[in-house]
């Protein structure tokens, strides 16, 4: 409905923008605790709420303790991000303390699983299976020889089958490594049975033919936007203690600082590529379980490690950190299409090749790419951000605070699935109208517990006149 709608500003309310740096951050937040309006959180009653949430979550572990890798960067980063919030909105060390221990807990779970000197945490959950047939009959059967399917690759057993036809059909399939055997009929042309792998008949068996399968597992990988995930929160933790003096917080950041410097940087040099003059990105490693090998990453996965860099080139000059952001900065920058006074991006841009219009969901790496950019004067200014906020007040929300929707791609307001308030909700900084639609979706889900620190962060960008 029309009533529903804000452009810019809803009749009768005046509000002032401004950049807070971190030394203004505490400041705000006494006057922002005490807040009555109904379009502000009171800050202290809210921190509680996190606080105790906080510490039924796992003891207050969160998911430090996992060692997978996919837990951590889409999960624990999140928790790590907003401690870092919190000491923002807050000025409470306590938050800069929990940060501390929960990446001790983190540091300690890395391994060097695939021995090239370089430690990290590691997940099979996205890496591929394979299969292929074997003599003496190679030309009967069509078997699926690369099983990306994350449920199906997960089935593959990565032992050896033979297969036996009796005719009219009916055949066996034995794992020749435990003798293990089991019935089965074709179904068709399909020709079940042997875990994960599809395969097809090209002629129908005889009675007396056999095959042979071959499979290999699905096998454990690093991935750069798991680690850039937990850099992040943690170059923004040692920016923090970096500058400031406290001994102990300090001789932590300087820790990190060297596993940094000694083992995360260099270990992704050999994925570095050059997508053109002045522009590069990361790739995936060429690992037969990736699922795209040796091709540069989607955008959202490149700009965790550049948004991290940006905070940390300071504290490590030898390793061109700024120039490795602003060339992945340049990268993205030169895949955004303006679209009226909006910005619209894939999710994937590859040398011959395109995906379709970005997520909201990891489009909210994206966002948070440039406005970290914008604010530490990285390729990225506050016309880009601006453009970012009218990708989501023009295209991307259905105009209404009563009943609120963003869609689920920076194309579209249709959808309902995939909006996250993290990053988004940041944009509140280049145009508070952002704020209106960031807190009628948290008020619509609940004010979930997960999605405080992320509201309180954006809060702090506004005040009233």
């Amino acid at each position: 409905m029309e009533s529903d709608r804000v452009a810019g500003r809803q009749p009768g309310r005046r509000r002032a923008w401004r950049r807070l740096t971190i030394g203004t951050l505490i400041a705000v937040s006494i006057s922002a605790s005490h807040a009555t309006s109904p379009d502000r959180l009171p800050v202290d009653e809210y921190v509680e709420r996190y606080r105790v949430f906080d510490a039924e979550r796992n003891d207050g572990k969160g998911y430090s303790d996992s060692a997978d890798a996919a837990q951590l960067g889409w999960g624990e980063s999140y928790v790590l991000a907003d401690y870092m919030y919190l000491w923002r909105v807050t000025g409470d060390r306590a938050w800069l303390a929990k940060v501390r221990e929960h990446a001790e807990a983190v540091f300690a779970c890395m391994s060097d699983h695939d021995r090239d000197g370089y430690a990290g945490w590691q997940t099979d959950r996205y890496s591929v299976a394979h299969a292929r047939l074997t003599e003496p009959h190679g030309g009967d059967l069509d078997v699926q020889t690369r099983i990306a399917d994350i449920a199906a690759a997960h089935e593959v057993t990565g032992a050896a089958y033979r297969l036996d036809f009796a005719g009219d059909g009916a055949y066996t399939v034995e794992n020749v490594a435990t003798g293990e055997r089991a019935n089965h009929t074709l179904d068709g042309d399909a020709v079940p049975g042997v875990p994960g792998v599809k395969i097809t008949t090209t002629r129908r068996p005889a009675a007396g033919d056999v095959y042979a399968v071959e499979t290999t597992a699905v096998a454990p990988l690093e991935y750069l936007i798991h680690e850039g995930m937990l850099l992040y929160p943690l170059a923004l933790f040692i920016e923090v203690a970096m500058e400031g003096d406290d001994a102990e917080t300090r001789a932590a950041a300087e820790r990190y600082l060297s596993l940094i410097e000694d083992n995360f940087v260099p270990k992704w040099d050999v994925c570095w590529v050059d997508t053109a003059p002045g522009r590069g990105a990361y790739a995936a490693t060429d690992s037969p379980a990736e699922r795209t090998p040796g091709r540069v990453l989607p955008h959202n996965q490149y700009a965790m490690h550049a948004q991290a860099y940006m905070a940390l080139h300071k504290y490590l000059p030898s390793l061109g950190l700024r120039g490795r952001a602003e060339r992945m900065a340049t990268n993205f920058q030169a895949n955004l299409r303006r679209v009226g006074d909006a910005y619209e991006w894939n999710y994937w841009d590859w040398e011959g090749g395109s995906s379709g219009p970005e997520d909201s969901s990891h489009a909210a790496i994206n966002v948070g790419f440039v406005v970290e950019g914008a604010h530490r004067g990285v390729v990225f200014d506050a016309e880009d951000a601006m453009r970012v906020a009218r990708t989501l007040l023009d295209v991307m929300w259905n105009g209404s605070t009563t009943a609120p929707n963003v869609g689920d791609r920076v194309d579209t307001d249709e959808g309902d699935t995939y909006f996250t308030l993290r990053r988004w909700a940041e944009l509140t900084a280049y145009d508070p109208a952002v704020w209106d639609v960031c807190l009628a979706m948290f008020r619509k889900r609940g004010e979930l517990p997960t999605d405080i620190p992320t509201m309180l962060h954006a809060q702090e960008a506004l005040t009233d006149e």
